[in-house]
C-alpha cells in the first residue's frame, strides 16, 4: 500500500471497505448468472477491483481508464453489469443526477454498490453527507436488496477525541497540533476495528455510524413513478451522457461486443 494511502486511511479513521463489500456484490452477480461481469468503478482513484473493471475518475492519474464526471458519465447506455460508487456522491455537484447516470449505464437487472459517509470529520473535501435513509432515498428507483450502517460509534468518537486532545495540548501552535493529531490517530486507529463487533449486536439500532452502504438493482422492467432514479431517468439518453471523443477508442465502444 502506498504510504500516502496509508496515512489518508489512518487520518480518516476508516479501515478499507471497498474490498470488504465486493464479495457480496460478486455473489449477487453470480446469483443472476452473470459470468465475467463488466464493472464500472466511479471515482476509482486508479484502484483495480477486477480484471474487467473500467476505472473512471474526474482527475487524470495513473491507472485511470476514463476521465469523466459522475454527473455526465462518458459511457454508453445499458453497457455495464455493475457499478461501484464508494465515497463519490459526497463530492459531486448533483447527487441525484449522478444516480440517474448510474441507472442509465447499467444494464437492466444490473447492480450498484454505493457507500457514503454520514458522521465524518470535515477534511476540507466533499459537500454532502448521507444518513442510511437518505442514501436509500437516492436509489428509490432501484430494487434495494440491502441497506445498512457501517462503522459504528468507535469510528465516530475516536477522530473527535483525537482532534480534541491535539487542540487542547497544542496551545494554538499548528505544527504541534499536527504532530499530536497524527500521533493520536496512529495510537487510536486499531480501536476503530472494534466497530465490527459492536455492529453485530442487531438488537441495538445503528444510530451512530460513519458510513452507510446500499446494494441495489436496476429494475428489469421499467415502471412509472419511483424516486431520484425513477424510470424516466433509467432509460434517459441525452447527448451529454454519451462517450466523449477524448475517451480511448476501445472504451468508446463500451457495451458493444467488439473491442470490449
Amino acid at each position: 500500500m502506498p504510504q500516502s494511502e496509508f496515512i489518508r486511511r489512518i487520518a480518516n479513521h476508516r479501515p478499507p471497505s471497498r474490498q470488504r463489500h465486493l464479495p457480496h456484490l460478486e455473489e449477487l452477480l453470480r446469483r443472476d448468472g452473470v459470468v465475467d461481469p463488466r464493472v464500472l468503478d466511479v471515482g476509482s482513484g486508479g484502484r483495480t477491483i477486477s480484471p474487467r473493471t473500467v476505472r473512471l475518475d474526474v482527475a487524470r492519474q495513473p491507472n485511470v481508464d476514463v476521465q469523466g464526471d459522475a454527473v455526465r458519465l462518458p459511457v454508453r447506455d445499458a453497457s455495464v453489469d455493475a457499478v461501484v460508487a464508494t465515497d463519490v456522491l459526497m463530492y459531486v455537484s448533483d447527487p441525484v443526477g449522478a444516480v440517474r447516470e448510474i441507472a442509465r449505464v447499467l444494464k437492466p437487472g444490473g447492480w450498484v454498490y454505493a457507500s457514503e459517509p454520514f458522521l465524518y470529520p470535515d477534511m476540507g473535501r466533499g459537500t454532502f453527507r448521507f444518513t442510511q435513509r437518505g442514501l436509500e432515498g437516492l436509489f428509490a428507483g432501484f430494487e434495494i436488496a440491502e441497506a445498512r450502517a457501517h462503522r459504528g460509534p468507535g469510528s465516530v468518537a475516536l477522530p473527535i477525541f483525537d482532534h480534541y486532545v491535539a487542540t487542547l495540548l497544542s496551545f494554538g501552535w499548528y505544527p504541534l497540533y499536527r504532530l499530536l493529531l497524527y500521533g493520536m490517530l496512529v495510537l487510536t486507529y486499531p480501536l476503530s476495528f472494534l466497530d465490527d463487533v459492536l455492529l453485530r449486536h442487531r438488537a441495538i439500532p445503528a444510530r451512530v455510524y460513519t458510513e452507510c452502504v446500499v446494494f441495489a438493482r436496476k429494475p428489469r422492467v421499467t415502471t412509472s413513478g419511483g424516486g431520484a432514479a425513477a424510470s424516466g431517468a433509467v432509460h434517459a439518453s441525452r447527448p451529454g451522457a454519451t462517450p466523449r471523443a477524448d475517451v480511448a477508442p476501445d472504451l468508446r465502444t463500451l457495451g458493444e461486443p467488439a473491442g470490449v
